[in-house]
């Protein structure tokens, strides 16, 4: 074994020590970070100049950034007269209906306080909010039959669905409403990947400028990364400067729509970098889908079908373990059963038109596993909602304290006073809602109506009856699974089945009047033919009923 001698402290020569002042040196990162604000701030303005600018905003620390960069440049605008109190701020904005109970305080506390900004300085500000239609709701989704559960090694077809497609059918209404002058302002980062990075440099992306922008001499997609140059410790000094009482005080102040933004501080410190896709778009030179579902540590959706390591982390605290801790035991049932074969089925999706054969493939979820999620979507959304009630009465009653999540923020020695009380605040005022919502009773209609047509083995309306039992009091245990001991099954090969002679199936001319995925996702929105004719003629056809 090798020796490494250890120098004696004494021999060291303290007579000249380096001294430095580590306040000055934040000080100067600071300043670097509020220069590049300023260039991004800058760059908006002679984009605003020319089109409608769109922040895409997931509330998270980068497109958090963004905003108030957008926000910045709208109020210098006025101030300079460019634009006036009719000049539109759009904001745009996904909720997936199955958000972490964190980011659904963050965002609904978030969005409130933009609101409340905009009116008190004159700004005319549209905040879009998209949500995912009845039938791309995730327990519309996956507890149909019409998709298997999205896993760690399946494509993520919820991230792609219900933000994705959603962000993609709200953006499509503003370039509508604006004439193709919608332009996109995104949180996107060099820095946030190396393969984002090689890829951004190799297609040239990471040199469009505004004015390529202006010119048309990009060939980009009508979309910009105002703070693409920017690091992890640039966003972060840019937070924590921000708004009339900063969480650091600094000789460069950002305005910001809130007193400050100590939530997202909080938030992120128990989870590690990373954000779901909040909008369709993307910049130009990155392979990676608009869409997908990370690994890491990051607070999304509650009902992700891979390893939830924010969830993990939340429970192990009181004040969250009371809103999410039953849907972290569903979820993680839920990526117990996505990947074995044994809990599915196979289900005909495909007709072969040519032979008339069937193809068969086990795609989707046995009907008494489909069963006993519905009883578990309903329960965790009853319970939710009974939770919100409860807490609601012991605020009203100033028993707050009663309550095991709030005592859990007040009695944490680890937060110091403005943490516990920004944190206390917001739980007190949030916590009274319903925040988790997966399930209701237009879902369940529709589930029943899906499972009717496509033949799940179910009795009939049985969603509807399970909601009906929950909402009555009935349960079902909650399961206690551990995620990594699931299966992990090979997926065979389609079965082609060719039908009897004596069994009708659909021509295919029948659904010619359907585009492809109308056809096979039961997503139908025409509209109905309406015949005019005399009243008279009303009134004899309405005999005949």
């Amino acid at each position: 074994m090798e020796h490494i001698e250890v120098t004696q402290i004494d021999s060291f020569d303290f007579s000249n020590p380096i001294v430095f002042d580590a306040n000055a040196m934040l000080e100067e990162e600071r300043k670097e970070s509020y220069q590049k604000f300023r260039a991004a701030v800058d760059d908006i303005k002679i984009l605003r100049k020319e089109f409608i600018t769109v922040c895409a905003v997931s509330f998270g620390k980068d497109s958090t950034v963004v905003l108030l960069a957008a926000l910045n440049a709208h109020l210098e605008l006025m101030q300079e007269g460019v634009l006036d109190n009719s000049s539109p701020f759009v904001v745009s904005h996904i909720n997936t209906g199955v958000e972490n109970h964190l980011m659904e305080m963050l965002c609904e506390e978030a969005m409130s306080s933009l609101r409340a900004f905009c009116k008190q300085k004159g700004i005319n500000l549209e905040l879009k909010v998209g949500r995912p239609l009845l039938s791309k709701n995730w327990s519309s989704l996956f507890l149909s039959g019409i998709k298997i559960i999205s896993s760690a090694r399946a494509n993520n077809d919820c991230a792609e669905i219900m933000k994705i497609d959603n962000a993609r059918r709200l953006e499509r209404s503003i370039e509508a409403r604006y004439q193709g002058k919608a332009l996109t302002l995104l949180g996107s980062r060099l820095s946030e990947s190396a393969r984002r990075e090689a890829n951004m440099r190799r297609r040239g992306t990471d040199k469009v400028t505004a004015l390529d922008l202006i010119s048309g001499t990009s060939e980009a997609e009508r979309v910009f990364a105002p703070i693409m140059s920017m690091t992890d410790d640039d966003v972060w000094n840019l937070i924590r400067m921000a708004g009339n009482k900063p969480i650091v005080q600094s000789q460069f102040s950002i305005i910001s729509f809130q007193a400050n933004h100590r939530l997202i501080d909080i938030i992120y410190r128990d989870s590690e970098d990373g954000a779901c896709q909040y909008s369709a778009k993307k910049v130009k030179g990155t392979k990676e889908r608009a869409g997908g579902c990370g690994g890491s540590a990051r607070t999304g959706c509650c009902a992700k079908g891979i390893t939830d390591k924010s969830g993990e982390e939340q429970v192990k605290k009181p004040r969250h373990a009371a809103i999410s801790g039953n849907m972290l035991k569903v979820r993680n049932y839920i990526m117990y059963v996505a990947q074995d074969i044994t809990y599915r089925t196979y289900q005909g999706k495909a007709i072969d038109h040519t032979t008339g054969a069937v193809a068969l493939q086990p795609n989707t979820l046995r009907a008494d596993v489909i069963d006993k999620l519905i009883w578990l979507m309903s329960q965790v959304t009853v319970d939710d909602q009974i939770r919100a009630q409860r807490f609601s009465k012991l605020v009203a009653q100033g028993r707050e304290m009663e309550d095991a999540g709030y005592r859990d923020i007040v009695t944490d020695t680890t937060l110091d006073d403005e943490d516990r009380q920004t944190l206390a605040d917001v739980y007190k005022k949030h916590a009274q809602r319903h925040l988790i919502r997966p399930m209701s009773l237009d879902i369940a209609i529709y589930l029943s109506a899906i499972h009717a047509r496509d033949g799940v083995r179910l009795p009939p309306h049985r969603a509807v009856w399970i909601w009906k039992q929950v909402c009555e009091g009935a349960r079902i245990p909650y399961p206690d699974v551990d995620p990594r001991d699931g299966v992990i099954s090979d997926i065979p090969d389609a079965v082609m089945a060719i039908p009897e002679s004596n069994v009708p199936y659909p021509s295919m001319h029948e659904f010619d009047f359907l585009s492809s995925t109308d056809a096979h996702s039961c997503d139908i929105d025409v509209t109905q033919p309406v015949v005019r004719m005399p009243v008279r003629d009303a009134k004899i056809f309405s005999r005949w009923r």
